[in-house]
């Protein structure tokens, strides 16, 4: 019966090859907005790893912060040191911090360590020794980052879970060191949990936090302070708090945002393109039925003589059912198969590191299941029609 199919098949090949080239670009696209929506969902339910309600980003743009001579650095540091003393009159706030990098901002700065001769990339967070008081993570291993500890050519840091998992597996990192190209030494002094900055939809990439106490005017200072509130604030204390702050300032600008709200933009942001994903993905495979459909229906008509030859023979209603729906299955089954080929090069292959292999897996099962049953689905009411030509009537129509 499959030999047979086979032959049948082949005795069209060029509408089946079309047909075939279409399942095989479906499920290509398939697959790969499939696994754009799977790699993002999955990390849209892991743990962030830090607080972001009632924090607040107070940003400092000024070109000063592009200067490199110490003497302006002192000028830059001075000022901030006057706003930090501002906002610690206020009883409505917690705690206070100076960082470069936000979380939910695109942006973010990389390095390159070396352990051993082996090369770690790793995204990095300047930060000082108030940092975990507001973000509130998890310290799994270690401790956290003192300014006692800080000095020009050996810094503290605390690495995160998956640094640690990458670089040390399951050995010990506290004390470890690294070093960098500017030849500085860095010192781990603690392993954290999650902590993923970017957004919601980010993977567990590998982070470190470094010391960047303001008195180190040698390094660039923070231009964000990051603010914990007790409890939410309203417009009129967020309007009262800038205008103490503007004539600390001067000619910066001075901006107030809620960590909230950043996530929330960063979603949108990350969001919009996936629903265009899905939409466009969504009508190709909408047309891709249609012309399953059309095409099914044109070559029974064509096929009439065939059919009634087949029933006067012999076969039965359902076998002619059964002919038509197996011969749309190894169509597909074909388009599919030549599709898997260049699918399974993105797990073998290892294209994205962020990228699970149980992503691809899922997206490549998840492809195969949709182009199947719309295929099959397609080819059930043209079956139908073909399973009911009388042998008489077609006959007499040849």
């Amino acid at each position: 019966m499959f030999k047979h199919l086979l032959k049948l098949i082949w005795n069209r090949k060029k509408t089946n090859g079309l047909l075939i080239f279409e399942f095989c670009i479906s499920f290509l696209v398939l697959f790969a907005v499939l696994s754009v929506i799977f790699y993002n969902g999955a990390n849209y339910f892991k743990p962030l790893g830090f607080d972001y309600e009632n924090v607040w980003v107070l940003s400092m743009s000024t070109t000063d912060f592009e200067w490199k001579e110490s003497e302006s650095y002192k000028d830059i540091v001075d000022r901030i040191e006057l706003i930090k003393n501002e906002l610690k009159n206020y009883s409505e706030i917690e705690s206070i911090t100076v960082c470069r990098n936000v979380p939910f901002e695109f942006g973010s700065y990389n390095t390159r360590l070396t352990y051993n001769d082996k090369k770690v990339r790793t995204s990095v967070i300047y930060a000082d020794q108030s940092y975990k008081n507001v973000m509130n993570f998890k310290i799994i291993q270690g401790e956290w980052l003192s300014n006692a500890d800080f000095s020009k050519n050996r810094i503290p840091i605390v690495i995160n879970k998956a640094f640690k998992e990458e670089v040390f597996g399951g050995g010990i990192a506290i004390g470890e060191k690294f070093t960098t190209k500017s030849e500085k030494e860095y010192i781990v002094r603690g392993v954290i949990d999650e902590f993923r900055i970017g957004s919601e939809f980010s993977s567990s990439d590998n982070l470190i936090i470094r010391l960047n106490p303001l008195t180190e005017i040698e390094e660039r200072p923070g231009d964000r302070i990051l603010i914990k509130m007790k409890d939410e604030i309203d417009i009129a204390f967020q309007s009262q708090m800038m205008k103490k702050l503007s004539p600390i300032g001067q000619d910066w600008i001075l901006d107030l945002d809620s960590l909230d709200k950043l996530r929330i933009r960063t979603r949108e942001l990350i969001l919009i393109p996936l629903i265009a994903m899905s939409i466009i993905c969504g009508f190709l495979l909408i047309n891709v039925s249609l012309g399953l459909f059309g095409v099914l229906w044109y070559n029974i008509s064509k096929r009439i003589p065939e059919i009634g030859l087949r029933r006067s023979l012999g076969a039965t209603k359902e076998d002619i059912y059964i002919q038509i729906v197996s011969e749309t299955a190894i169509l597909t089954g074909f388009g599919i198969t030549i599709g898997l080929f260049f699918a399974i090069q993105f797990p073998l292959l290892d294209v994205f590191d962020s990228v699970e292999n149980i992503i691809y897996i899922y997206s490549i099962c998840v492809s195969i299941g949709i182009i199947l049953i719309i295929s099959i689905i397609c080819a059930i009411y043209p079956s139908k029609l073909a399973s009911k030509i009388q042998p008489a009537i077609a006959l007499h129509n040849e």
